[in-house]
């Protein structure tokens, strides 16, 4: 993983999936979603609008190219999310 790797110090890594990481001096682990409801959801979307939770892009793309978005998302080159818009 390369989380701990690109955080700055003290900086806070949250997941929404079943992942356990050993905190350390540099990196801190938080793990936010234990069931998905829309309470859940709303709660981390209000995080993000305050920017108390900052979601780094690496790139947005059509559905149409959802296949290619998904090997840049598994290449290790990408720098963030890979966003696919749906709609």
């Amino acid at each position: 993983m390369k989380a701990p790797k690109v955080l700055k110090k003290g900086g806070q890594f949250v997941s929404i999936a079943n992942f356990e990481g050993e905190p350390t001096d540099h990196v801190k682990y938080a793990f936010f979603l234990t069931k998905v409801d829309m309470h859940d959801l709303q709660a981390l979307v209000d995080k993000v609008e305050k920017k108390e939770l900052v979601v780094p892009l690496d790139s947005e793309c059509d559905f149409v190219d959802a296949k290619e978005a998904f090997k840049r998302s598994l290449s290790g080159h990408a720098t963030g999310k890979v966003l696919v818009h749906v709609c």
